[in-house]
């Protein structure tokens, strides 16, 4: 059946049926209520070019506008509420005086970061530990003017800080903008952007503080483990490590020496570093040869989990708090049991949800760390003569996968955010607010 194409006839057009709308007026530059769709790829923030955006506005920019000065921090572009910086960004901003702020002989922009631990009993706070993790103060260049001139006003002045990769005084990964709530203790990491504006004689010093987010990206330093590889020769010479359970007997628990209990060996891969989003892969082998029946029995009985544990310290490295919040389960895979009293069963556990999770700390302060908590407790009419089994095995996750650091440093000479660090806890609270 062969398809006709369609014809209209002259009669068919009547001119009298057509409406004739002219086009919307255009421009080549958008309003403050549109956002600029770029065919090119996003510049990262150390390479922002703020003198040359035309009107930036607090729609389009973070740009902070006071009594006595304008900070244009540059564009939104991570739809987040604070200007959010990477992995060994730079903070690029421009400072103007308006026509109020006269006779100022100095301007200078401070990065400061801080880890707040605060401990309330009864609703009195009992102790403050804070850590200051970078305090970075650079001076604004002023004019060209002989020596002793003063800044000028409706000027840009240009500033550069950039974020250092450690914490002042250590050598741990500067830690991202995190908040954590427990019972009787929190932890605030917050960072700040201080401009300073000094002027001569009686009149009044102005001192601005703008919040920041940094959210650094991590990754594993070396290549991810195969999920199905734990069987595989290829891998051994320590790669793999194995560990015996060791079998916890209640009080009322009949030991039977006749028969010896199950044994249970953990493997993973030594030294676990695993992208956030992606699969651990882990192995367990019960060995009773003496009651096989009890291999197959137990194996029904095992639990797998992903915990991520948030420990806080105050003064002299007291531990005071902490929580954990279980993110995944183990699935199992495989199951062998051909072997006579033995059963090998093989899991994949997810790391979190991709990009969110990370593991860090700052000494004597707080710590993030994933534990992978792996229990084997026997049925209820077995307790009376089985133990039961536990194994916390520490692991780190990295934000991103392997590999990408250098292409993604060749393309911006820095990192993005990773943003998905901005939702896997509190959002920092603005203990240090916007000063109008």
């Amino acid at each position: 059946m062969s398809h006709q194409p369609l014809r209209f006839e002259p009669d068919d057009l009547a001119t009298d049926e057509l409406e004739f709308v002219s086009s919307p007026p255009y421009s080549s530059s958008a309003s403050e209520s549109e956002r600029v769709i770029q065919a090119t790829p996003i510049a990262s923030t150390s390479a922002r070019t703020l003198t040359d955006d035309p009107q930036p506005s607090s729609c389009t920019h973070f740009f902070y506008k006071f009594n006595v000065l304008e900070i244009n921090l540059g564009r939104k572009l991570w739809g987040l509420s604070m200007s959010a910086y990477g992995f060994n960004d730079i903070v690029n901003g421009t400072v103007q005086l308006l026509r109020e702020c006269t006779h100022v002989v100095q301007l200078t922009a401070t990065l400061q970061g801080k880890v707040n631990v605060t401990s309330v009993t009864r609703g009195m706070v009992e102790e403050v530990t804070s850590v200051v993790v970078v305090s970075d103060k650079v001076d604004i260049p002023g004019p060209r003017t002989p020596v002793g001139a003063y800044y000028l006003t409706d000027h840009l002045y240009t500033f550069s800080i950039p974020f250092p990769s450690y914490v002042k005084g250590g050598m741990s990964p500067l830690p991202p903008s995190y908040a954590v709530w427990t019972p009787g203790v929190s932890c605030d990491v917050s960072y700040v952007l201080k401009i300073d504006v000094f002027r001569k004689g009686m009149r009044r010093h102005e001192e601005k503080s703008i919040p920041l987010l940094y959210l650094p990206k991590s990754w594993p330093p070396r290549l991810p483990f195969p999920e199905g590889g734990l069987d595989s020769g290829t891998f051994d010479g320590g790669m793999i490590t194995t560990i015996p359970l060791s079998p916890k007997f209640r009080g009322n628990t009949v030991r039977n020496n006749a028969v010896e209990s199950p044994s249970f060996e953990l493997s993973l891969p030594a030294n676990a570093f695993v992208s956030s989003g992606f699969h651990l892969p882990l192995k367990l082998v019960i060995n009773c040869p003496e009651a096989p029946a009890l291999s197959r029995l137990l194996c029904q009985h095992i639990e797998v989990k992903l915990v991520k544990q948030t420990r806080l310290w105050v003064k002299n490295n007291r531990l005071t708090g902490g929580r954990e919040t279980v993110l995944s389960s183990a699935v199992a895979v495989t199951s062998d049991a051909s072997r006579e009293g033995q059963v090998s069963c093989q899991y994949l556990l997810k790391a979190g949800e991709s990009g969110k999770e990370q593991t860090w700390r700052v000494d004597g302060a707080i710590e993030i760390s994933y534990i992978v908590r792996v229990s084997i407790c026997p049925p209820c009419s077995s307790t009376g003569f089985l133990p039961s089994y536990s194994h916390n095995e520490v692991i780190n996750i990295a934000t991103e996968p392997w590999g990408g650091r250098e292409r993604e440093v060749r393309q911006v000479s820095a990192s993005y955010p990773a943003l998905g660090l901005s939702n896997s806890g509190g959002v920092s609270r603005l203990s240090q607010s916007i000063e109008r």
